[in-house]
C-alpha cells in the first residue's frame, strides 16, 4: 500500500506545559508516548501519527486524514488519567 505526508503536529504532541511547575514529578517520555498512542486510536484505519509528529496516510483516505480537526481528536483525550498513571510521586508512596 502506498502512502504519502500530510502534515506535522508535532507541536501537539508535547503535552508537558500541562504538568506546569509540577513537569518534574511526572514521567513526561511515558505520558507523550501514551498521549501519542490515544491519538492514533482515534483515527480513522490507514492514517497514523508518528512520534515525531507526522501524520501519515495510505494514499486511499488521504483526502480524510487532510480533514481531520485536530482540536477535535486532542480535545477528547483525559489528559487528566493520563498524568495520573504516570505520577512520579505516586509511585513512592
Amino acid at each position: 500500500m502506498t502512502t504519502t505526508h500530510i502534515t506535522n503536529i508535532a507541536h501537539r504532541l508535547d503535552i508537558s506545559d500541562y504538568a506546569g511547575a509540577f513537569v518534574e514529578d511526572y514521567d513526561m517520555e511515558k505520558i507523550n508516548a501514551e498521549y501519542l498512542e490515544k491519538i492514533n486510536q482515534k483515527l480513522p484505519v490507514g492514517i497514523v501519527v508518528a512520534a515525531n509528529g507526522d501524520v501519515i496516510s495510505d494514499l486511499e483516505v488521504a483526502g480524510w486524514a487532510r480533514e481531520i480537526y485536530w482540536d477535535e481528536i486532542t480535545n477528547e483525550i483525559d489528559v487528566d488519567e493520563i498524568f495520573e498513571r504516570n505520577d512520579n510521586l505516586a509511585k513512592t508512596d
